[in-house]
């Protein structure tokens, strides 16, 4: 049995200090600074009485832990001392007929890291009183309208100051997001076990045995929706399908699996790629490009540590893919007349590994699979260099933050059309490697002091893969 993980009390208020902490940077503080944020709601379908899944407001959760819907907080920052104050919504008679009864404020109080409790009926009133004081700011978010006119409101610098706190996760954090990785990478082994024995068939049972093997731990759902992506369709970066059978596979497929779970909100994001059929063995082909992609991986790891730049590792992932499929023989030198590095260099200058390995080598994961996607990852905008158009974070590493690792090597007719004339690829064996599909390993990995600490467990290396797909011998 998985053991149990994180009975203490979300550490709201530490993370409400930090977000104040990173507002004074941004902007001159008022004495009496207001944060106002307002949770998420119950959603129906279009048109019917059918609720959708409800999901906190990510922001929210940071700094409140809370999971009552249409909640609302009030932050108050005055000469360094913050106050917090958490509103839920008053007892609704004809929602307990359906729901039942909310939890009492006392026990919301009891079981929340926030200073008070109130019902949302007090929050105008409050609001009111605290604006008689001199020297007032509202901060909030440009979609959110006061609950009572306020002479001076503030929308541009709230969001970039909680994406700034977000970046450098608390230890609470990554205690969280430990366990989501502990959960997600046992999942991942025992769905390759599966698949081994012929208990697993298809795409989507695959889909539903992974969400099944996280949920029976206590996991409450998956961080975003499966790829279950078998032989070609793993090609597809964010194939979601999941809907085809693992047809011809005594030849020989690779199956890629890109899931996680959430714990108590906190995700998890792993892939892994493995050979289905061929008694649980790469092919020739397979087995190339999965060790290429695993040495981009493991030369990544081995490069990260605080204040390194994220884009010059990403970017030497996509000299290591020319010099790969330059030794596997699918880039050739055609009539160019340089060899060794010299060719190396030329081909990267073409841009000849973008249609190989069209995506970012890694993001920052949180609260959110693709995390604070916004001015914490891209300062400046995006990057002028075409191998870094999908790259997601290009800022340096810092102490404390968490971002998944995933390169990948793909063969794609649609990505590589717009080199299907080109002298320098082999076409006759690229045809041989496209019913491979595509290769990604993702692992989650922590910015420690002095390197990292990779989160994700499930098993990866050529050897270990091949005896999780091993089939059974009574198969």
């Amino acid at each position: 049995m998985m053991s149990a993980a994180i009975t203490k009390m979300y550490p709201a208020k530490q993370h409400a200090a930090k977000v104040v902490e990173q507002l004074n940077k941004l902007c001159k503080a008022p004495s009496l600074a207001l944060l106002y944020l307002e949770g998420e709601v119950t959603r129906a379908r279009h048109d019917t009485d059918r609720y959708l899944p409800f999901r906190q407001e990510s922001n929210f959760f940071y700094l409140t832990g809370c999971t009552i819907p249409a909640s609302k907080l009030l932050i108050e920052s005055r000469n360094g001392k913050i106050n917090s104050t958490l509103y839920v919504p008053p007892v609704n008679p004809a929602e307990v007929m359906w729901m039942g009864l909310p939890a009492s404020l006392k026990v919301v109080k009891e079981t929340h890291n926030v200073d008070e409790v109130k019902t949302t009926d007090d929050l105008s009133s409050h609001l009111q009183e605290l604006l008689k004081q001199e020297d007032v700011t509202l901060f909030h978010f440009k979609d959110v309208k006061t609950p009572v006119e306020i002479a001076k409101t503030e929308t541009s610098n709230l969001l970039d100051a909680i994406q700034e706190a977000r970046i450098v996760k608390t230890d609470f954090e990554i205690e969280l997001m430990r366990h989501a990785n502990k959960l997600s990478s046992a999942a991942h082994e025992k769905l390759m076990k599966a698949t081994a024995s012929g208990k697993v068939k298809r795409e989507d049972e695959g889909a539903a045995f992974f969400e099944y093997e996280c949920k029976r731990y206590g996991s409450k759902g998956l961080a975003y929706e499966s790829i279950v992506a078998y032989g070609p369709s793993s090609s597809t970066l964010h194939y979601v399908k999941n809907d085809q059978p693992f047809v011809n596979a005594d030849r020989g497929h690779l199956l890629l699996v890109d899931a996680g779970c959430e714990w108590q909100y906190y995700a998890a994001d792993i892939t892994r790629t493995y050979p289905i059929g061929n008694q649980g063995k790469f092919t020739e082909e397979g087995r190339n490009i999965y060790e290429l992609v695993l040495a981009m991986q493991e030369t990544s790891m081995s490069r990260m540590k605080p204040g390194v730049s994220w884009e010059e590792i990403h970017l030497h992932c996509h000299r290591m893919i020319i010099r790969g499929l330059l030794k596997i023989g699918i880039l050739i030198a055609g009539p160019l007349k340089e060899t060794g590095k010299a060719l190396e260099d030329k081909l990267y200058d073409m841009d000849l590994s973008i249609p190989f390995f069209p995506h970012g080598l890694g993001h920052q994961l949180g609260l959110d699979v693709h995390d604070l996607p916004n001015k914490s990852s891209r300062p400046d905008g995006p990057s002028k260099n075409p191998k870094s158009k999908y790259l997601r974070y290009l800022r340096p590493l810092y102490e404390g933050m968490v971002i998944t690792c995933e390169p990948g090597c793909y063969f794609n007719k649609y990505l590589l059309d717009p080199v299907k004339d080109s002298p320098h690829i082999n076409h006759d064996l690229l045809q041989k490697y496209l019913k491979e599909g595509g290769v990604r390993i993702e692992d989650d990995i922590l910015i420690t002091k002095d390197g990292i600490e990779n989160l994700t467990t499930a098993v990866k290396s050529v050897a270990d893969i091949e005896s999780q797909c091993k089939p059974p011998s009574n198969a």
